[in-house]
């Protein structure tokens, strides 16, 4: 059985989540800012490195779907970013952002207009992001409680 996601109703606990802790600070800091819920000493003690999330969208059109000349003087470009489109240099830096742990997820949609959109890799993909973020809000869930 398949597990649906409710984005709306995460959304809310999270925000929930976020303004109890700031209130819960507030009565024990002079720091009035919104900084305080989410970089407090010892907030997050049990999970480790905060989350860092980039998430792009991109335009699908003939000029971003096809190779893409390099003029550059100064600095040599990678391989793989020779004779790449702007869709396919994005999905490698987004991918390379994962692999290279510098975001703990990233996510490339292509659009065409209002009423259409679409995912660029699987790996990269709306449903893997929120999933990412997902799991790390459960894992942190026992740190908001009182």
């Amino acid at each position: 059985m398949k597990q649906t996601f409710d984005i709306q109703r995460s959304t809310a606990m999270a925000v929930k989540l976020f303004w109890a802790t700031k209130n819960s600070q507030l009565s024990k800091s002079a720091d009035r800012s919104n900084r305080g819920a989410v970089v407090r000493k010892k907030q997050f003690s049990s999970c480790g490195a905060p989350r860092v999330g980039y998430l792009m969208l991109i335009g699908y059109d003939e000029k971003s779907t096809v190779p893409v000349r390099n003029y550059t003087n100064h600095f040599p470009v990678l391989p793989e970013f020779e004779n790449a489109s702007y869709i396919d240099r994005y999905r490698i830096l987004c991918e390379k952002l994962i692999r290279e742990r510098l975001y703990t997820h990233t996510c490339l949609i292509w659009t065409k207009d209002e009423n259409s959109f679409g995912v660029i890799s699987p790996e990269i993909s709306i449903e893997s992001f929120i999933y990412s973020l997902q799991g790390y809000l459960s894992g942190c869930i026992n740190e908001f409680e009182d």
